[in-house]
């Protein structure tokens, strides 16, 4: 079950002489305490239906309806077993949203600066390759130091 999630309830669905090779796309109707989701905080659209198959997945699981006391989903499964329901916390969604958002940032802030050294980079190369003595080759010459500039990462 997901690490971030809060379980609302566990249960196990057997039939009596039907297995899971007979099952194409079981669907399950479930419903979910609205008091439940406010007093713990979840978000509605993470409420998802896990099975155990030897181990926990979620399953596809759709929002439905609801009405003033709850929420309804449906969640498709191949099978029979136990099941969850589970939901994550608004703050944690907020939480991973953040970082995700300060990875892309981080990387919107180094990418420019690094293209930029490898364009200084490649035009200190042909400098220093035009003023080679004639006849010497580019390619068999070691390159120039790498130029220092302000916008280049030291």
């Amino acid at each position: 079950i997901s690490s971030n999630g809060l379980v609302y309830k566990a249960f196990q669905i057997i039939p009596e002489g039907i297995n899971d090779s007979q099952i194409e796309n079981a669907s399950i109707s479930f419903k979910v305490d609205k008091n439940w989701v406010q007093e713990n905080n979840m978000d509605t659209s993470t409420i998802k239906l896990y099975r155990k198959n030897g181990e926990w997945a979620s399953l596809p699981t759709t929002f439905v309806s609801q009405d003033a006391d709850y929420f309804y989903y449906n969640g498709i499964s191949k099978g029979f077993s136990d099941y969850a329901i589970v939901a994550e916390k608004k703050q944690e969604i907020i939480q991973r949203i953040n970082e995700n958002l300060q990875n892309k940032i981080f990387l919107l802030a180094v990418l420019p600066l690094l293209v930029v050294v490898i364009i200084e980079r490649i035009l200190a190369r042909r400098e220093w390759c035009a003023r080679m003595a004639a006849g010497a080759s580019c390619s068999s010459a070691p390159g120039p130091p790498i130029p220092l500039s302000p916008l280049s990462l030291t």
